[in-house]
């Protein structure tokens, strides 16, 4: 009898709850993947900011536990910093591989006007004008699945009768960064 009064009393064992630790460690990995995936959908140099962001406070804190010597919260900071890290690195391959990609698409576009100037004499007025004898299709320019955009296209000339000796050809990646052909120098540039 007695030992089941004993039993009667014992509190009932509660589920254990993840540590703190562990819950940081997800927030930050699912913070960290929410990133990502809207820099897949998105323009990803812009998304770059905020893991950055992330990642110095991280720095900051592991110096701050240094300084208060908590040791056992800095194998946290160390381990979010990797998520944060390995968050602005992919969100980098992402915005190199649109860029890799569009600088592909803007090269075959130059190749078709180049084409085209040599069978006709002078540059198309429009690239519409390229599809379907130089090109199936003319290509977009894209840093992200939902941003398309026509390439920007200018005949140029020193003057007026000139006009479309020479051509420019221009998109634009994160921030606003203009890539430009100059048909006249053969050459990309990057402008702000």
């Amino acid at each position: 009898m007695a030992d089941t009064v004993e039993q009667a009393d014992t509190p009932a064992v509660e589920k254990a709850k993840p540590p703190s630790f562990q819950r940081a460690l997800v927030i930050s990995a699912v913070l960290a993947g929410l990133l990502v995936i809207m820099g897949w959908f998105y323009d990803a140099l812009m998304f770059v900011l905020l893991p950055a962001l992330a990642l110095i406070w991280q720095v900051l804190c592991a110096l701050g536990y240094t300084l208060l010597r908590k040791w056992h919260m800095l194998k946290l900071c160390g381990l979010r910093m990797l998520i944060w890290l390995a968050a602005i690195m992919t969100l980098m391959f992402i915005h190199d591989y649109y860029l890799k990609s569009t600088r592909k698409s803007a090269e075959a576009v130059v190749s078709a006007l180049q084409t085209y100037r040599a069978r006709e004499g002078r540059y198309p007025p429009n690239l519409e004008a390229l599809a379907p004898r130089d090109m199936a299709v003319v290509p977009l320019w894209s840093m992200s699945p939902s941003g398309a955009q026509p390439f920007r296209y200018k005949l140029v000339g020193e003057k007026e009768e000139n006009k479309g000796e020479n051509f420019d050809l221009r998109y634009f990646t994160g921030f606003r960064h203009q890539h430009i052909y100059e048909s006249a120098s053969g050459k990309w540039k990057l402008t702000d």
